[in-house]
C-alpha cells in the first residue's frame, strides 16, 4: 500500500509492464509510480458511469498510485481522495471519497460523504455508490493480473 494519495486507476505503463525491470530479474522489490496515469483513469470511469436516472461529471481525482513488483508478483496500491458532482436532472450534489486504498475497496468500508437534498442523495448513496466501487473493483481487479 502506497500512503499519501487519493483515488485513481492505471493505464499504459501500468497496465502494459507486466513484469518487474530487466535489472531485478530476481523480483525482490521494484516499485512504479503510476499516479498520473491512475488519476486520469479514475476520472474517465467515474465521468462515464449513468446509474437509475443519476449521472456524474466534473470529477477530481488525487494522491498516489503504484504497482509494486515483489517475489515475482504485481500488486496494485493507491491513496486517492475522489470528488464528483451527481446530477438526477432534478436534483444534484456532490460525492466525496476520501483516502480510498485498496483495501478500502476490497472491503466495501469506504470514507463517503454525499451532499445534495435528502431523498436524492439517498438514492446516490444507495444506488451509484455501488456502482462507483463495482468498477474501481473491476479495474483494481486488471491492475493486479499479470498478463
Amino acid at each position: 500500500r502506497v500512503h499519501g494519495g487519493r483515488i485513481t486507476i492505471f493505464s499504459n505503463i501500468c497496465m502494459t509492464s507486466v513484469q518487474a525491470s530487466t535489472w531485478n530479474a530476481a523480483g525482490s522489490f521494484e516499485q512504479r509510480d503510476c499516479s498520473k496515469e491512475v488519476r486520469s483513469k479514475t476520472k474517465e470511469i467515474i465521468d462515464a458511469i449513468t446509474q437509475d436516472g443519476f449521472t456524474l461529471s466534473s470529477t477530481t481525482v488525487s494522491g498516489d498510485a503504484s504497482v509494486i513488483f515483489t517475489r515475482g508478483k504485481r500488486k496494485a496500491g493507491f491513496m486517492l481522495e475522489i470528488t464528483t458532482s451527481w446530477t438526477n436532472g432534478i436534483d444534484s450534489g456532490e460525492i466525496t471519497i476520501k483516502d480510498l486504498t485498496e483495501a478500502e475497496l476490497a472491503s466495501g468500508d469506504l470514507d463517503v460523504e454525499v451532499t445534495g437534498p435528502n431523498q436524492a442523495s439517498t438514492q446516490v448513496k444507495k444506488n451509484v455508490l455501488p456502482k462507483i466501487q463495482e468498477e474501481l473493483a473491476k479495474y483494481l481487479e486488471q491492475l493486479n493480473q499479470s498478463q
